[in-house]
């Protein structure tokens, strides 16, 4: 039954677009059962928001590594991530939402499910640095995938909040400016070396391991398949 509601939310946030109309009667109605069911698996309706948001980061994190194991060229493996991530914030703007504006209390949040946010942008900045390391530090790197960042959560949520025109070809905009970005922030660099002078093969940074837990999970049949 704990599976049952979480998975309940999660089809009432993608079909509100967010979490902001969804509510516990909402979902105990769609289940059938009473509301007051829910306080037998969860601390009231927050804690099922906290157990849908930590399920939604697995989702949303499973969704974004899809197919960069078989890259081997850096840049190419990183503007595959920025297109999954476009690709799932147009095709789930609900989950994209629901993870990265919807406002709730995120204090509640269990500790474990603050980690897998944290594992999913350092993913981001590890995987950035292996791009760019020939040409920027370390430091230097985050702060440029930061910005890349930033102006994805721009572009996206003015797209999912009805901010962008029709005819704006969002998806090649969108990769053609994040490679612009990318390619701004080398030519910028005090410590630009040369490409034919760096050797060194790109190695994609390990996936984040709950991602990998969850998708063992997700093969082995213990998650409803819907929401993968």
């Amino acid at each position: 039954m704990y599976d049952k509601f979480v998975n309940t939310m999660l089809e009432l946030i993608l079909e509100k677009g967010g979490l902001t109309d969804v509510n516990l009667r909402m979902v105990s109605k769609k289940i059938g059962c009473a509301h007051t069911n829910a306080y037998n698996y969860f601390d009231g309706f927050d804690g099922l928001i906290f157990a849908a948001y930590d399920r939604a980061l697995d989702i949303y994190g499973s969704a974004v590594i899809q197919g960069l194991n078989s890259i081997s060229e850096g840049k190419v493996c990183f503007l595959k991530f920025v297109e999954n991530i476009v690709g799932f914030a147009l095709e789930n703007p609900g989950y994209y939402r629901f993870i990265g504006s919807d406002t709730f209390n995120i204090h509640g949040l269990h500790p474990e499910t603050i980690g897998k946010a944290i594992q999913l942008k350092q993913f981001f900045l590890d995987l950035f640095y292996a791009v760019v390391h020939p040409h920027l530090n370390r430091e230097d790197s985050d702060v440029c995938a930061s910005i890349i960042m930033s102006y994805l959560d721009g572009e996206l949520f003015n797209i999912i909040n009805k901010r962008a025109f029709p005819e704006d070809r969002v998806n090649e905009r969108i990769l053609e400016y994040t490679e612009k970005l990318l390619h701004m922030f080398i030519a910028q660099s005090k410590q630009v070396v040369e490409a034919s002078t760096d050797t060194s093969p790109f190695v994609c940074p390990e996936f984040p391991e709950y991602v990998l837990r969850y998708l063992s999970e997700m093969n082995s049949g213990s998650f409803d398949s819907r929401y993968a």
